[in-house]
């Protein structure tokens, strides 16, 4: 609200909630028994001030209006009740918001949470190097076994995060010849900060990843027609989201993520190998969480790598499986 001293006008800031004819949003405040013409100098600034008004025998609902009106008219009373009603409103608001922001905090976790996991997955790797071979080879794993730590300050918007894993794979198959290889184990592992953006119903998050995975070795496959395994080390920045979401009265948890590999190494095993480049590139990752009770919980993953560098190198890895949580 504003004083107009010059013209004897105050302005008051009016949001109709239903349609209206401008005479009934005056009686909101002048004494009962004012005339309001529309010949009057406080109707024409109005009228004038209100340019998104078409019709004023329609005032929309839900749109502010700048109502000018005079000194000589105003009920000071009436003033007086609809600014009441309006603090009234936004207090009763707020009390709604902070209930629903303390139901909502008590079914956050806090403090430190750990869980155990396990997982087995299929997983493809193609490469190709023109000059050298293409390979398809599958790497399976019947287990893969982890443990994830979070710690959620109490009444904090954000928190952090980082689990550790390690993944037993099957003997290699190749389209190359009927060698089965041995592959070593796959480790990873990261750490995370998190902050939920409540409003917007989401959280996001970033941090470090580190994964240790086998390829072979196209210039033993060239030269030799022989597998020889690899070991690459790559770590990797990210940034993801996370949400939770309900469907059929079941409450799930989703991530999506996108890496960036910032330092690699690769541990060449063929004696004769010429390149000694490793792997850089992106991955994406999508992970699906439900919690059966306080305990057990089942999750999913779907996760891909597209890499260059001694050769172009896809992964497609999905794994499904289920854990406890510790604490």
């Amino acid at each position: 609200m504003e004083n107009r001293e010059r013209v004897k006008l105050i302005r008051v800031n009016y949001i109709p909630f239903q349609e209206q004819h401008l005479a009934n949003l005056y009686k909101t405040f002048v004494l009962d028994d004012a005339v309001v013409s529309k010949n009057t100098e406080m109707v024409q600034r109005t009228m004038r001030e209100n340019t998104h008004v078409k019709d004023w025998t329609k005032v929309p609902a839900g749109k502010k209006v700048k109502l000018y009106i005079s000194l000589d008219v105003i009920d000071f009373d009436k003033l007086k009740a609809y600014k009441k009603s309006i603090y009234d409103k936004v207090v009763a608001l707020k009390n709604k918001s902070d209930k629903i922001d303390q139901a909502n905090n008590k079914l956050l976790p806090k403090g430190l949470k750990a869980s155990v996991f396990y997982m087995a997955s299929y997983g493809k790797f193609t490469q190709s190097n023109p000059a050298q071979a293409n390979i398809t080879f599958l790497q399976n794993s019947p287990i893969s076994l982890g443990l994830a730590v979070s710690f959620y300050p109490e009444n904090k918007n954000y928190s952090f995060s980082s689990s550790v894993y390690f993944s037993y794979l099957l003997t290699a198959g190749n389209n190359i010849n009927n060698q089965d290889v041995s592959i070593p184990l796959e480790i990873g592992g990261n750490i995370y900060g998190e902050y939920q953006l409540k409003r917007m119903g989401f959280s996001v998050y970033g941090g470090l990843d580190f994964e240790k995975m086998s390829t072979f070795n196209l210039e033993g496959v060239r030269n030799e027609r022989i597998i020889y395994v690899d070991e690459s080390s790559i770590g990797y920045l990210t940034v993801g989201a996370s949400r939770s979401f309900s469907l059929m009265n079941k409450t799930f948890f989703t991530k999506l993520s996108f890496s960036k590999s910032i330092f690699s190494t690769r541990d060449v095993s063929y004696a004769a190998s010429v390149d000694h480049s490793s792997f850089e590139g992106s991955k994406i990752l999508w992970y699906l969480f439900h919690k059966i009770n306080d305990r057990y919980f089942v999750h999913s993953l779907f996760k891909y790598h597209w890499m260059s560098g001694p050769s172009d190198l896809t992964v497609t890895r999905i794994g499904v499986g289920f854990g406890y949580i510790l604490f």
